[in-house]
């Protein structure tokens, strides 16, 4: 790469490590508040995961996660996948035709910019079924292809050698993050949320994501 590529996926790596998971987390905490059953299942799943028999372990201080943990947790892989489908941290994608293209019938000239609608693509019930809108992570158990009808049916970083450089560094601080949350506190929704979904540079709560937190140990 040349030095200026180098700065580029640096700042790159920078956003992905920030903006994207943060956009992602708010999201995920949001649809397990309004699903507690899930929100149990994966709280389970870390305590198991981490060799605790209680899902309070304590001291809380002493629970660390390590690398070897993170591919263990795969209900809260699926929830993360079902998250970015639903809220896809950039639900519009551009990109410039550099060169003629066909789409069908429908001529693509050079210079064209064509918008990717993920956030459309991502809920249309042709592709994913009838419950394209509802919070569902396993439907991905058995991988993207089982769960819609179309391999490019999920682009929630991209696709192609566009796909998002941070894309794997933002799901696995987010997975990371989420666990060690779900392992500490129980949330529900404030009653202060207004549900708005913001475009700004990801896809975001335009009114913040205000929770309920409960340490988990003041609950036993």
């Amino acid at each position: 790469m040349t030095e200026q590529e180098a700065l580029d996926n640096s700042v790159t790596f920078l956003l992905a490590g920030h903006e994207t998971t943060a956009a992602v987390l708010s999201w995920s905490l949001y649809l397990l508040a309004l699903n507690p059953q899930w929100q149990h299942r994966a709280r389970e799943e870390v305590s198991q995961v981490l060799g605790s028999s209680s899902p309070s372990p304590s001291p809380l201080s002493s629970t660390v996660l390590a690398w070897e943990h993170l591919s263990k947790l795969k209900t809260i892989g699926l929830i993360l996948m079902e998250a970015v489908r639903l809220f896809p941290p950039q639900p519009l994608i551009g990109r410039s035709c550099v060169r003629e293209n066909h789409l069908g019938d429908i001529r693509v000239p050079p210079g064209l910019e064509v918008i990717v609608p993920v956030a459309a693509i991502h809920r249309s019930e042709e592709l994913w079924g009838r419950d394209a809108a509802d919070f569902r992570p396993d439907r991905f158990e058995n991988g993207i292809k089982s769960a819609c009808s179309h391999p490019l049916a999920y682009l929630p970083f991209g696709s192609g050698p566009r796909t998002c450089v941070g894309q794997s560094l933002a799901m696995t601080e987010a997975k990371a993050v989420l666990a060690m949350v779900l392992l500490r506190f129980n949330w529900e929704l404030s009653g202060s949320y207004r549900h708005e979904p913001d475009v700004t540079l990801n896809l975001q709560p335009k009114f913040g994501m205000p929770l309920l937190l409960t340490l988990l140990e003041q609950t036993s």
